[in-house]
């Protein structure tokens, strides 16, 4: 038990500097071009370490994989976007309504039934990210808001794309492919827009996104998977909810974030209502309806 939690306290740490990384870095490339980056430095990382574990890199013929990287790919730009607009803090708090959609495309897609429990902690989720959101943003920072809930919804439907569609693949290659695959739909997409333009060398914006996409995409996520080994999900979830508050730790120095009585009350309201329905609410009502 002790392991599995050191292992996933350490997982979150790591993790939690991601946001503060990719935003140094959008001071020297452009949100598309440092997109980009990130899935071809994740990418790298998959090949290698398949090449440590000895798995054969092959071609996987399947069409499903190119909608998954679409969809990575649309989230990612959303992220790097989002994070041009606001502060990692605010992208942080507003990343967590990725369980919510999670919750919701799995009603849609995966044909789950929503409790009655879900849709009141949904409820107070949605409260608590307006409440964490008020205080008089401008036009820019309410795009940026907008944008980095686009980002947490197509995460979203990225993972449950996974989920259904290729149970097959080991999750490396599987990581390999969606990143290759989103680096073609970034770069078309640039082309068609006229942005190659922002395609430039900078050793200290590329380190920033280099060193991220490795504490993010790689060693963050082998640490919570190990950790799962020992701990239960529900348990590893709730850890891994204290994220934006590191996030905001991390990130007080270079970005510190005026937060009213308001902002703090939507925050807990998010984070305890995402809290609840990580812990498996569905089961929680459940127990409650059978001893009624």
């Amino acid at each position: 038990m002790k392991k599995g939690i050191s292992l996933n306290v350490a997982s979150v740490m790591i993790m939690s500097l991601t946001p503060l990384l990719n935003k140094f870095s959008l001071d020297y490339f452009h949100p598309l071009y440092a997109a980009l980056l990130n899935c071809l430095f994740a990418g790298l990382f998959c090949f290698i370490y398949a090449l440590i574990k000895k798995e054969k890199v092959i071609w996987i013929m399947n069409k499903k994989i190119w909608m998954i990287g679409l969809t990575n790919a649309v989230g990612l730009v959303c992220l790097f976007i989002s994070l041009d607009y606001l502060s990692p803090v605010t992208v942080g708090f507003l990343g967590r309504f990725y369980t919510i959609f999670a919750i919701i495309l799995a009603v849609l897609i995966l044909k789950e039934k929503l409790k009655r429990l879900d849709m009141i902690l949904i409820l107070i989720a949605i409260l608590g990210t307006f409440l964490f959101v008020e205080k008089g943003a401008t036009m820019d920072s309410y795009l940026g808001i907008a944008v980095a809930i686009f980002y947490t919804f197509f995460f979203a439907l990225t993972n449950t794309l996974v989920k259904i569609s290729l149970k097959e693949v080991s999750a490396n290659m599987l990581l390999f492919y969606n990143n290759m695959i989103s680096i073609l739909f970034i770069f078309l997409f640039m082309s068609v827009t006229g942005n190659l333009s922002y395609i430039s060398f900078n050793v200290n914006g590329m380190l920033f996104i280099f060193i991220g996409a490795l504490l993010s995409g790689f060693l963050g996520l082998i640490l919570f998977y190990e950790a799962l080994r020992y701990i239960h999900f529900s348990l590893a979830n709730l850890i891994r909810a204290t994220g934006p508050i590191l996030v905001a730790i991390y990130s007080y120095w270079f970005f510190p974030v005026e937060l009213t009585f308001l902002n703090i009350l939507g925050a807990v309201l998010l984070l305890c209502s995402i809290v609840l329905i990580s812990m498996k609410p569905k089961q929680l009502y459940k127990k409650r309806k059978a001893s009624v």
